[in-house]
């Protein structure tokens, strides 16, 4: 019994850190929600912008500022992930924002602004989240090799307080046996083997 107790704080601690990692994972699996959730919100009122600059130019795509609110066209924009997509928001917002004040798409602006300053929370929590997630991933390899540590010695221990009773000791600590190698087939000196046809 006296040699289980020296397994038991190695595993507790194993324990507390795998709670802990999966606690920052779940919280990463949050962030991550709220964060796609703005890059939905930003995706989809750039959508709307397009549609409406369609109608302000009269579905001609070669327009000058079509082109220079959407260089890639219609889906460019959807390809784009992360700092990405968040440098095209802020290059389109600089395009409405050099348009004269009386033009139909700037009301867009003001929802755009927005919407990039809605964003930049769920990024932070984010990569918060992934951060903390590294520190106890981290913590946990750290316990858990401290845990074989701990089953190892107890393995030794357990060997040395019963040597003679090997069959009690491999039930609970099989021995770990090396794999036997593959004899590869040795050709004979001076002979090759066939040559592929």
């Amino acid at each position: 019994m006296k040699l289980i107790l020296m397994l038991k704080p190695a595993q507790e601690k194993l324990k507390a850190a795998q709670k802990a990692w999966n606690d920052a994972d779940d919280a990463v699996i949050d962030a991550q929600a709220d964060y796609d959730q703005a890059v939905y919100l930003v995706l989809t009122a750039l959508g709307r912008l397009q549609l409406e600059t369609m109608v302000v130019v009269g579905r001609d795509f070669e327009n000058a500022l079509f082109r220079t609110l959407f260089p890639q066209g219609l889906t460019g924009l959807k390809k784009k992930k992360g700092n990405e997509l968040r440098e095209e928001l802020m290059r389109i917002i600089s395009v409405l924002r050099s348009l004269a004040q009386s033009h139909p798409l700037v009301e867009h602006l003001k929802s755009l602004v927005e919407l990039e300053k809605a964003w930049a929370a769920p990024t932070r929590m984010l990569e918060e989240a992934k951060v903390k997630r590294a520190a106890a991933e981290s913590t946990m390899r750290g316990a858990r090799e401290k845990w074989m540590d701990a089953y190892d010695a107890l393995a030794g221990a357990l060997r040395q307080e019963f040597p003679r009773n090997r069959g009690f000791v491999n039930a609970f600590f099989p021995p770990v046996r090396a794999e036997k190698k593959k004899e590869e087939k040795q050709q004979p000196a001076g002979k090759t083997a066939p040559a592929a046809a």
